[in-house]
């Protein structure tokens, strides 16, 4: 059986680079396991336990290099908590429903943002602070350009109604989404470096919802998929990224579990790998900031 109640005993500060949450299932299918957060090196390995107990955890997110804020409770009370990476300094610092992923139209500069009910809450300096839900929505075309090529964005209604052409030495691509459930999230440009991506969402019940980061190929005159999750950890000028897969059921015992896989790559080398385990389901990753 796996121990996932063991005494939390914490990884060397300098060997961390990612916080996930993770059910790991027992194999004999009988024990009852919870999701808790764990710290790990970048490829997964030297995994401990931040959290223990039987309450289940969710929604880990970096707040600083050493600290982390992560949903910690039962289906009617969620409590955002705060922690050290040393475990010396814990709290309770609010309540909360769910994380916004960092490529969400509501992801924002600053801190993590996380949702009660209407209202978004952004942590700064270890406190929730509420703030305005943002406006990415249009109406009409928008466009975008660099090395001579040319990005139009078309919205007939916001946010499942859209299109886009790209341009480049004479030639255009586009698709319309028109009759598809992918919703836009948002069109994002870095100005210093030019570089733009168009994010987008596909709803499904059943296997949960992912988000698609699409970087623009200005030469080539296309759109780049960079990663897809349904928890994504994208930093717009960042090589690394961070994902957690749309759920599967499984096998287990008699029955069977969901499953999902948490995957890091890297953009300039476009290396990517999934983090070690098979009975696992895992619901929330972050990278530890530089």
């Amino acid at each position: 059986m796996l121990a996932l109640l063991a005494a939390v005993a914490l990884a060397p500060a300098d060997t961390v680079a990612l916080a996930y949450t993770a059910r790991y299932y027992s194999t004999d299918g009988k024990t009852k396991t919870h999701s808790q957060v764990y710290l790990s090196g970048i490829d997964g390995k030297g995994r401990k336990a931040f959290t223990k107990g039987t309450l289940e955890c969710s929604a880990v997110r970096w707040v600083s290099k050493n600290a982390l804020v992560w949903i910690q409770g039962t289906d009617e009370v969620s409590d955002l908590w705060y922690g050290t990476v040393d475990g010396k300094n814990r709290k309770k610092i609010g309540k909360v429903d769910y994380v916004v992923p960092s490529v969400s139209g509501n992801a924002r500069e600053g801190g993590p943002v996380y949702a009660l009910g209407q209202d978004y809450f952004q942590v700064t300096d270890g406190k929730l602070r509420k703030v305005e839900p943002v406006d990415n929505g249009w109406k009409g075309d928008k466009k975008w350009s660099s090395a001579g090529a040319s990005l139009t964005v078309t919205v007939r209604q916001w946010p499942f109604d859209w299109s886009y052409v790209l341009t480049s030495s004479g030639a255009s691509k586009g698709e319309d989404f028109s009759d598809q459930n992918f919703s836009l999230e948002q069109v994002r440009e870095d100005k210093a470096t030019r570089r733009a991506w168009v994010v987008a969402f596909t709803g499904n019940s059943t296997n949960g919802g992912s988000y698609t980061v699409q970087e623009v190929d200005w030469r080539g005159a296309r759109l780049v998929t960079r990663c897809t999750g349904q928890d994504v950890d994208y930093g717009w000028t960042r090589d690394l990224w961070a994902t957690i897969s749309t759920r599967e059921l499984t096998p287990l015992g008699k029955g069977e579990v969901w499953i999902t896989t948490a995957s890091v790559g890297n953009q300039r080398t476009g290396k990517t790998w999934n983090l070690p385990g098979k009975l696992v389901s895992f619901t929330s990753i972050s990278l530890r900031p530089q």
